[in-house]
């Protein structure tokens, strides 16, 4: 047998240890778009999705409820109804609060 770069290093010559199936291409891997790595990715890229639509109404509450704490130790607000809430100490209330809910879900995933 001749040596030379193109000559495999296993001979596949049917001992019966499973590597061979019998049409020369015994070491041929089959794969699949879904694979381990893939279906981890796809994985993470749900949980991140589904976290990110529902962080939307959570913001919102949290701010609602921090406008309603803040104006049980302030004075009430007199001006228009669609400005109780921007203050710069409810946004940053509730930034607040938004990190300690969402800082043990980004250590957890």
């Amino acid at each position: 047998m001749a040596r030379d770069e193109r000559t495999p290093l296993l001979v596949a010559n049917g001992n019966g240890n499973g590597n061979d199936n019998g049409d020369g291409n015994s070491c041929v891997k089959q794969t699949t778009f879904f694979g381990p790595a893939n279906r981890i990715l796809l994985a993470g890229f749900l949980m991140s999705f589904t976290l990110g639509i529902t962080q939307v109404p959570i913001v919102y509450v949290f701010r609602l409820m921090e406008c309603d704490i803040f104006y049980t130790h302030n004075p009430p607000f007199a001006g228009p109804a669609d400005e109780r809430c921007h203050r710069r100490e409810i946004d940053a209330g509730t930034a607040l609060q938004i990190t300690k809910y969402c800082l043990p879900i980004t250590l957890c995933i």
